[in-house]
């Protein structure tokens, strides 16, 4: 029997990035030289949808033959044992109304600029205008020729900047028939133009919606409470890596304690769906379960989902911490009697690093990488790693 390779995102989602850039999905690669940008003119989005490129995605998985563009983020995972986007989202697109291979936009993702208060250590600028502004104060914009790291894009703060007459644009999607709609950022809780952009979608139409936003959580108040309580069901992707220490140094400058405290005033809202989405990388894979019996005790559900950079991955790790890594992932999965679905997700990182062996150019690449990092920030990876 032959692999299903399909995929409901083409026929019923687009996606918006931080510099305008129209795809079938987030996790979707397409030449940015190549790739539509709703700046283009005032028809951006039927052209998006007539395009030849979105008919050549589509046309794919109706064959079900994998699209070269799916490849790092879900046919790479996927092939590892690993959840992907793909198979996510599988089962939320019948829930959602999605017919298979019929083209009808039910759900869209925005991401209006890249305005970020944090400097995630797997960020990069396209995300984050505090990597942003901290890669070319230290210099790291010479590093554009690894596309691993900064997707050879280059840094202009003027890039991720929307214009007014872009963020208009928006009511053309806005205005659809939406079930879902996904806002990212950035920091979609630190941005002020998205905060007035969801405020501004009628009550009326925001009640049978459901809202995606992924955060830090670093930022909560009064306003985007407000704005949160007339739609029908919002889901918070809390954006989290771990607790104290380890949180504090991949997502600086965070305070974890802050951070804690808004997920669990957030968490109390009657109309709030929240899941923690945690990147696993060589540096939290030692320290996963603190953050996960955080996540259980507080009924939170958690994605267990791998880096992007192969110098940051799980199986980035020196033959000591490669053992440590092992014996705790055996640990928590025989001990700790955690739910069936976090279980799985652990056996699968597990698997992944009883397979894999130390890379010394790869290790290289991360201390060189972090050590740039580390020496402006006054960390250091070694309290992590050995």
């Amino acid at each position: 029997m032959s692999q299903d390779n399909y995929c409901q995102i083409p026929f019923s989602h687009l996606f918006i990035n931080t510099w305008g850039g129209i795809s079938p999905c987030c996790a979707h690669k397409i030449d940015p030289d190549k790739q539509l940008n709703i700046a283009d003119d005032e028809n951006w989005l039927q052209n998006w949808l007539t395009s030849d490129y979105l008919k050549s995605v589509q046309e794919s998985f109706i064959e079900n033959k994998r699209h070269v563009g799916c490849t790092d983020e879900c046919w790479v995972p996927e092939d590892a044992g690993l959840s992907s986007l793909r198979t996510r989202t599988a089962n939320e697109y019948k829930f959602l109304g999605g017919k298979r291979a019929i083209q009808k936009l039910i759900t869209a993702e925005i991401q209006i600029g890249n305005l970020c208060n944090y400097g995630c250590l797997m960020c990069v600028p396209r995300s984050s205008s505090f990597i942003l502004k901290e890669n070319l104060e230290i210099g790291l914009d010479k590093f554009n020729n690894k596309s691993h790291l900064w997707r050879n894009k280059p840094l202009f703060k003027e890039q991720y900047k929307w214009s007014d007459e872009e963020i208009s644009r928006l009511e053309q999607l806005l205005n659809l028939d939406l079930r879902l709609l996904t806002v990212r950022g950035g920091e979609p809780f630190y941005n002020k133009k998205l905060l007035e952009i969801i405020r501004k979608l009628p009550s009326e139409k925001a009640s049978t919606m459901m809202l995606h936003i992924d955060t830090n959580a670093s930022i909560w108040n009064d306003n985007w409470q407000e704005v949160l309580e007339k739609f029908k069901l919002v889901r918070i992707m809390f954006s989290v890596d771990g607790t104290d220490d380890i949180y504090e140094y991949i997502r600086y400058p965070g305070i974890w304690e802050i951070t804690k405290n808004n997920i669990l005033k957030i968490i109390q809202l009657k109309n709030i769906n929240p899941v923690i989405h945690c990147v696993v990388q060589n540096l939290n894979i030692k320290y996963l379960d603190s953050l996960i019996d955080f996540a259980v005790e507080n009924n939170i559900h958690i994605n267990l989902v791998t880096v992007e950079q192969e110098y940051l991955h799980s199986k980035n790790l020196t033959d000591n911490d490669r053992k440590i890594a092992i014996e705790n992932l055996s640990k928590w999965i025989s001990t700790k009697k955690y739910p069936e679905y976090i279980v799985i997700q652990l056996q699968a990182f597990l698997n992944l690093i009883e397979k894999s062996k130390f890379d010394l150019d790869r290790w290289n690449e991360f201390v060189e990488y972090v050590t740039i990092k580390d020496t402006h920030r006054g960390n250091s990876y070694k309290k992590f790693l050995n």
